[in-house]
């Protein structure tokens, strides 16, 4: 008995360390929980934590790397993280249950939502990170949105790029990548790019990952992502343009629509020989790519890019 008593506490102290916020290399968020000069948390009463009514009992399970008895928490998703989740589940508390004690970003996204869709996460009132490890009885706020989590001076657990950002798309994805481009975005795509070659770029360059696949934003390496909803590329460079709050950068006719290196102005008599008969007759003015050397002129083509353009904007200024 002695023996066993002495292996418990042993379990219990080693459970019982804190885990560092940003030790993970999905973790976006390095800060700890702000706290007051008496010590405790400075929290105000979280929105949607009240809404449960079925109660709950006092926490007995300790966390460990070895337990594998079952357990049940409590969850309730908030803002965009619902269009991840059956509908059954969206918005309303719903029990879910789970083995050992996983760490948190593992359970939120056995559950469908991937980490780059979270920005904020409450359990029991108290911000949490991502290493958190999963409890019996917990009851798990999970927010899009770390401002709708009402917690003074709370830093979001999503990175945030700084700067005009950079995307990198998958396969599902040729006309919004075109389209980024036409506006003057700096846009990685290729057919034949896989998951691994998608991840290390995203990783070596800093890159956002837009994708249509939800499971591909679900490792860990991924620190900048977002699945879009949209099935329309047309409704996808709105969509993305407000998702990120870059209005400001939007910069069209600037990069090459085929390869995205940078047109420049060029002069008609140093491509004369490469244009088309009637073109050489009716147009003056040129641009080419400096990379692939796509030569570009404003005929038909350009009109209605330019037009597009302008019905985005000014669905962006309407919001």
């Amino acid at each position: 008995m002695r023996t066993f008593q002495r292996h418990s506490q042993k379990y219990f102290l080693k459970s019982n360390t804190d885990f560092n916020e940003g030790s993970g290399s999905f973790s976006p968020s390095p800060h700890p929980e702000e706290r007051s000069d008496e010590g405790s948390p400075k929290i105000l009463q979280p929105f949607g934590l009240q809404d449960d009514q079925s109660g709950t009992t006092a926490k007995n399970t300790p966390t460990g790397h070895f337990n594998s008895a079952q357990y049940t928490a409590r969850f309730r998703f908030f803002g965009n993280t619902n269009d991840f989740l059956p509908r059954s589940k969206r918005k309303i508390w719903f029990t879910h249950s789970f083995k050992g004690n996983p760490a948190i970003k593992d359970a939120i996204e056995s559950l469908g939502v991937p980490h780059t869709e979270v920005d904020g996460i409450l359990v029991d009132g108290k911000p949490k990170p991502f290493l958190y490890q999963l409890t019996n009885n917990d009851k798990a706020c999970v927010y899009s949105d770390v401002k709708d989590c009402r917690i003074r001076h709370r830093k979001g657990l999503k990175v945030r790029p700084s700067g005009k950002p950079k995307f990198i798309l998958d396969s599902h994805l040729g006309k919004l990548a075109r389209y980024l481009r036409l506006f003057g975005f700096d846009a990685l795509y290729r057919k034949d790019y896989v998951d691994h070659d998608i991840m290390d770029i995203a990783k070596k360059n800093k890159r956002i990952v837009l994708t249509r696949d939800i499971g591909l934003l679900k490792h860990k390496i991924i620190r900048h992502g977002y699945w879009v909803r949209s099935t329309d590329p047309k409704k996808q460079i709105p969509e993305v343009i407000k998702r990120f709050n870059v209005k400001k950068y939007i910069r069209p006719f600037h990069l090459c629509l085929e390869c995205n290196g940078r047109i420049v102005k060029v002069r008609k008599k140093k491509i004369m020989r490469q244009l088309p008969q009637d073109t050489k007759a009716y147009f003056h003015q040129f641009c080419r790519c400096l990379c692939c050397k796509k030569i570009y002129w404003r005929g038909s083509h350009y009109e209605k890019l330019f037009n597009f353009v302008e019905t985005v904007k000014r669905l962006l200024r309407k919001g």
